[in-house]
């Protein structure tokens, strides 16, 4: 009687067994010795939505008065090796930086003020250095350091271990149709790859494009002390590619910034050539970033990696600057007020290699 009661229960429990949530591990955990070669290609353009000069209180420069347009695309291709891991850790990291490159185009009509069209080009001394990172256990970092060929020692200084997207995946065992909420930190090296890269403009290229582009390199510094700093991702399911199980994410959300960027702009502030104007004396920058995005984040379930991100959305920036200049003899008091609107695209592809 007993055996058939027993029996019975498991035929009740097998068919509800079937209908369960299957549960999934999303992590970051790959194997010691696996190499994947990584890219990330980002493209943004932008155009000026609003534009105001006020010298000494008084506007010089009313918005329609102004038109421009903007466009900057930057790549990074790296190798990684996962030379090895202590407890899900990895504790040594090789990292080749294949290729590090940038470009941008900016054109403006600025009426009574002249017309201007420039291009840029950007590389890095990086490009075809091995770097690699070691855990430090006791200051709980990554030290990094050159392989076999040297480098200049600062260029270590800015470098970051985490290419990983790891920051995307939950921390616990997910069904489909589950949610989390993303830090916005985990967007750091996807919208701006190449940050803390070093990439400087070739020679020859225009050096008005300078303070653009570096300000997209630096990008990721707004978002400390962001407002709204979460992304919604859920669990979209299951799909096979190449024999691999992947996990699909759905991304999507807003975030919003505000920057006081005054100490960066003063210290980049240099003696203008010829002679003549002194320097500009800073008193003020903000920057404010709203951004939108939506996408899909694919993750190799069996490598415990990710293998592929698509990215797109829209970003607005505004920009606020307040400074003090001599001009003759006389001082004066200049304020700068833009906002730049625009889309953006992001592919990011990771390989594995033997």
């Amino acid at each position: 009687m007993k055996t058939n009661q027993l029996l019975f229960a498991a035929a009740l429990v097998a068919p509800l067994a079937a209908f369960a949530p299957r549960l999934e591990r999303i992590a970051f955990k790959p194997a010691a010795g696996t190499s994947l070669s990584k890219t990330f290609e980002v493209k943004q353009s932008f155009t000026m939505e609003e534009a105001e000069i006020k010298v000494n209180g008084s506007i010089q420069q009313k918005p329609q008065d102004v038109e421009m347009s903007m466009s900057m695309q930057s790549s990074v291709a790296l190798t990684d090796v996962y030379a090895a891991l202590d407890g899900g850790r990895v504790t040594r990291l090789e990292r080749k930086y294949d290729a590090l490159t940038g470009s941008g185009n900016m054109t403006m009509d600025m009426g009574a003020f002249g017309n201007d069209s420039r291009d840029m080009k950007l590389e890095s001394e990086l490009e075809g250095q091995t770097v690699i990172f070691e855990w430090d256990a006791e200051k709980r970092t990554y030290v990094p350091r050159f392989g076999a060929k040297e480098g200049a020692s600062e260029l270590l200084i800015p470098l970051v271990e985490d290419f990983d997207l790891r920051g995307f995946v939950p921390t616990e065992t997910v069904e489909v149709g589950a949610t989390w909420k993303v830090d916005v930190v985990a967007l750091r090296n996807v919208l701006a790859p190449g940050t803390g890269h070093s990439l400087r403009p070739e020679r020859g290229s225009a050096e008005r494009m300078t303070e653009m582009v570096q300000q997209n390199m630096d990008f990721a510094a707004l978002f400390e002390g962001s407002a709204a700093r979460t992304l919604d991702a859920r669990f979209e399911g299951l799909r096979e590619a190449g024999g691999r199980r992947l996990g699909v994410i759905a991304l999507s959300g807003k975030v919003h910034a505000q920057h006081d960027a005054t100490e960066e702009a003063r210290k980049g502030m240099t003696q203008p050539t010829g002679g003549g104007d002194s320097v500009p004396e800073i008193q003020k920058v903000t920057v404010d970033v709203q951004i939108e995005v939506r996408g899909e984040l694919e993750w190799d379930l069996d490598g415990g990696h990710a293998r592929s991100l698509r990215l797109n959305g829209t970003e607005r920036l505004q920009q606020s600057v307040d400074l003090l200049q001599d001009f003759g003899g006389s001082r004066v008091r200049i304020e700068d007020g833009s906002t730049l609107s625009g889309p953006f695209d992001v592919v990011v592809e990771f390989q594995r290699n033997g």
